[in-house]
């Protein structure tokens, strides 16, 4: 339930795709305390508190992402979120922040399924599948 006041997660959404559209390319990447004050400056109502808010942007952009809006990012002191200019940057994005969280994701569902075996035995994880 969002907090009265805010935005519903879909105005949200537009919102903070009309924000990142004015932010095409690496090397105009905005933090996510920059969006978060552009949204304010408009008069949006993000989040009832910063955590708040910036969960909420983050939920938005995630689902943006999903639509097919191509939207990446650079974690780094000069990183942030940019609209892509080219292919290159989409890459970019997908091999330094995508596929390391999927080996990580890949790592850690190994470790449990190997540690309920260990712990159940075998019969269990069938119903894990």
């Amino acid at each position: 339930m969002r907090p009265s006041g805010t935005l519903s997660s879909e105005s949200l959404q537009a919102a903070v795709f009309d924000v990142l559209r004015h932010h095409r390319g690496r090397g105009h990447a905005i933090k996510l305390t920059g969006i978060i004050a552009e949204l304010t400056i408009r008069g949006v109502l993000v989040g009832i508190s910063t955590a708040n808010a910036e969960r909420r942007v983050r939920d938005a952009i995630h689902e943006l992402r999903n639509q097919g809006d191509l939207i990446c990012s650079v974690a780094s002191s000069d990183g942030g979120y940019f609209i892509a200019a080219d292919k290159a940057e989409v890459v970019e994005f997908v091999e330094s922040e995508i596929q390391p969280r999927i080996s990580d994701l890949a790592h850690t569902k190994t470790a449990i399924l190997e540690a309920a075996r260990r712990q159940f035995g075998d019969a269990a994880q069938m119903g894990l599948f």
